[in-house]
């Protein structure tokens, strides 16, 4: 019922900021941004296969910030020792059959012009399509898991960060020691 309420990246945001009363996409992007040099730094330490998978994303050189962005959530993923396809699920077309038994996951399909159309899938239904980004698509996602109380994937339970913070697995609290020195 409440997912039915909130089918825009703006009342998503909005139901964030009353609950929290932090701004969702800024605040995600701008800490994704800030540790981006940081992860890049501990996934090019941390295996080649990490990195070299998803360096045509990482790499600033020729790509867009968003396409770098997608590249070190993704390897963050990978990082935590998780599967991106856990989450994101590349699909071709933006149809059905690309989606309906997920329960939660970001469609990245292509389109007409060329350029990624990027949706949040919940229980095999698109609640919010042609979101800007990757990155703004898990933001948004983020917001919804925190506003309808949703439960994190189980695959997903290292990558999905605890929000509130007291709760971190110890994986996430050595990844968050390492950003952080």
């Amino acid at each position: 019922m409440a997912c039915l309420i909130l089918r825009s990246s703006g009342k998503i945001k909005e139901e964030f900021r009353r609950i929290t009363a932090v701004p969702l996409e800024q605040t995600f992007i701008s800490k994704l941004d800030g540790y981006t040099p940081k992860l890049m730094e501990l996934l090019k330490a941390k295996g080649v296969k990490i990195y070299s998978q998803h360096s045509k994303y990482i790499s600033s050189q020729g790509h867009t910030i968003e396409k770098q962005r997608d590249g070190v959530i993704r390897s963050l993923t990978e990082y935590l020792r998780e599967r991106a396809e856990n989450l994101f699920k590349d699909g071709n077309d933006g149809s059905q059959e690309d989606f309906i038994e997920h329960v939660m996951m970001i469609l990245v399909h292509g389109s007409s012009d060329g350029e990624p159309v990027v949706s949040i899938v919940l229980e095999g239904s698109k609640v919010l399509s042609k979101c800007e980004s990757t990155a703004k698509a898990c933001a948004l996602l983020m917001g919804l898991i925190y506003a309808i109380n949703l439960q994190y994937p189980s695959k997903l339970k290292y990558t999905f960060l605890d929000l509130d913070g007291l709760k971190c697995s110890p994986k996430v609290w050595s990844l968050k020691y390492k950003l952080l020195t």
